[in-house]
């Protein structure tokens, strides 16, 4: 709970946690068995904007010992956050550096897009299933 800044809170029910505390909470619970990855899944979901910036500079010192795996619906938040970027819809649509997270945003959302630049693209263009 101290890794997290989630201490004060030992004594405090789940259910009188505010969103970001909770989502701490699960963070701590899923570090308490020192796992070498960790995986998450809309660990900012149901958070204020300065709980979600919290997550994230929590995700990023917890990086530099373990590898993470974000789910998330929202790609320009973590677009910054991440080293690598994959996008999948009942398929991958892309893998590659998050410099193209627009495009990659764009194609998602039912324009194809051709993807270009550095990055490892793997599908130019996809259908997506409204």
């Amino acid at each position: 709970m101290e890794r997290v800044g989630i201490e004060h809170l030992a004594d405090r029910q789940i259910s009188a946690l505010s969103g970001g505390e909770f989502q701490r909470m699960l963070i701590a619970r899923a570090l308490a068995v020192n796992p070498k990855i960790l995986i998450l899944d809309e660990p900012t979901a149901s958070v204020d904007v300065s709980s979600r910036d919290q997550i994230y500079r929590l995700l990023e010192e917890l990086n530099k010992e373990m590898t993470i795996i974000l789910v998330s619906h929202d790609l320009l938040a973590v677009s910054s956050q991440v080293s690598k970027l994959v996008c999948l819809n009942e398929e991958l649509i892309y893998y590659g550096k998050p410099e193209l997270t627009e495009k990659v945003s764009t194609n998602l959302y039912g324009c194809p897009v051709e993807l270009t630049g550095e990055a490892d693209s793997v599908k130019t263009a996809c259908n997506v299933r409204r």
